[in-house]
């Protein structure tokens, strides 16, 4: 696995604090100075250009990987500098790990992933790896080190191009088609929660750009799962209000899995008690007054209705 590690991606703008925290736990892991970091700048809009510079600074003091690469933008565009900065790996690379400026990693989450991409990538009921896991009870008796569910993660994930090329814009025709087939639209909550449905509607009307909801719905039409761990190896540390789509939160804090070495079965294995748990803990998120999902639905209610025929990247 050593000679084939998948490059890392992050995409980062202008929050340096956060990006440092992230890079200092990454260094920790044990596969870093083995990995090929790769960094992606966006460009400031008007006034951020002094947060931005600080980002910049600190990038170039980076060590600890096997190499590091800095794209720096010279236009701000926040799904170009993080999906495009996926692609681009991909198209290069055929896989990659790729996340935020905001996730803090365990030692062991390079390790996993790495590992789940090289066990499930001819597997084609696979769409993804993430580091990921929400903070619910496992039965005692589930014997395994990672879990299979029907729903995306973007907080830290690892996919192949073949199952990123699924990933596309949908239209609010395709949306309201689908919304019409209740026993589909029955099976997408109950593999994922009840979130998925709502947020889809805002992706497909325009109200949002959001490349995990693209991959969920994707995931969902292909019926593939994402591979999870049974504990967390991340922690995402932008649930301050910081983010693009982030609330200031604490429903999604977990402890940080501190295994190294990891048991991955041969086949996807569905446990229909993980995925009512799961389910669970989604449909019973809480968001406050400013919480994303709350603000967007507001401002979709107050929007003209209107349809369009496609929605442009």
């Amino acid at each position: 696995m050593q000679n084939n590690l998948a490059p890392i991606g992050i995409s980062t703008y202008a929050r340096p604090q956060h990006l440092q925290k992230t890079i200092e736990a990454l260094k920790k892991n044990t596969l870093a100075n083995q990995s090929e970091l790769y960094v992606f700048s966006d460009a400031p809009k008007p006034g951020d250009e002094d947060k931005v510079a600080a980002v910049r600074s600190y990038l170039r003091t980076i060590d600890g990987f096997k190499a590091v690469h800095i794209i720096e933008r010279d236009t701000n565009g926040r799904v170009e500098n993080s999906r495009g900065g996926a692609q681009m790996l991909l198209d290069q690379f055929g896989k990659v790990i790729f996340q935020a400026e905001d996730v803090i990693t365990a030692p062991g989450y390079l390790t996993f992933m790495n590992q789940a991409l090289d066990k499930y990538e001819e597997n084609d009921r696979v769409f993804s790896v993430v580091g990921y896991c929400p903070p619910i009870k496992i039965p005692s008796n589930y014997q395994h080190d990672v879990l299979f569910l029907r729903r995306f993660s973007g907080w830290g994930f690892g996919t192949w191009k073949n199952r990123f090329d699924l990933i596309r814009y949908v239209t609010p025709e395709e949306y309201e088609q689908f919304a019409a087939d209740k026993n589909r639209v029955s099976d997408f909550v109950n593999a994922g929660g009840t979130d998925m449905m709502a947020m889809l509607k805002l992706d497909a009307y325009g109200e949002i750009d959001a490349g995990d909801v693209k991959a969920m719905y994707a995931q969902f039409l292909s019926n593939q799962y994402t591979v999870y761990p049974r504990e967390s190896l991340v922690y995402n540390i932008g649930m301050d209000a910081t983010g693009a789509h982030c609330d200031d939160t604490d429903y999604f804090d977990v402890p940080l899995n501190r295994k190294t070495l990891f048991d991955f079965p041969d086949h996807v294995i569905e446990d229909p008690r993980i995925v009512k748990m799961n389910c669970q803990f989604w449909n019973n998120r809480k968001l406050n007054s400013q919480g994303m999902i709350r603000r967007v639905v507001n401002k979709l209610k107050r929007a003209p209705a209107r349809i369009w025929s496609s929605i442009a990247q």
